[in-house]
C-alpha cells in the first residue's frame, strides 16, 4: 500500500492557472527539487497570494487542487 502525501504549493494565479492549463505542476520558479519529492498518487493544493507575479496586490486564496 502506497503512502500518499499532500503537498501546498504557492504561487501566483496566473502561474497556477497556466500549470493546470498545461497538466503540469510547478514550484519555486521551475526549481525542480520540490517536484521531485512528489510521488505518483500525491495530492498538491495551490494558494496565491497574489493574483499575478509582478503585482503586489494580496489576494490570498486557494486556487487549485490534483
Amino acid at each position: 500500500m502506497q503512502n500518499n502525501r499532500y503537498w501546498i504549493g504557492v504561487a501566483s494565479r496566473d502561474h497556477v492557472i497556466s500549470a493546470v492549463q498545461g497538466g503540469f505542476a510547478q514550484l519555486c520558479h521551475d526549481k525542480q527539487a520540490p517536484l521531485k519529492k512528489m510521488s505518483t498518487g500525491d495530492w498538491i493544493i495551490y494558494y496565491f497570494p497574489k493574483i499575478k507575479f509582478t503585482e503586489s496586490t494580496p489576494h490570498q486564496k486557494f486556487t487549485a487542487i490534483g
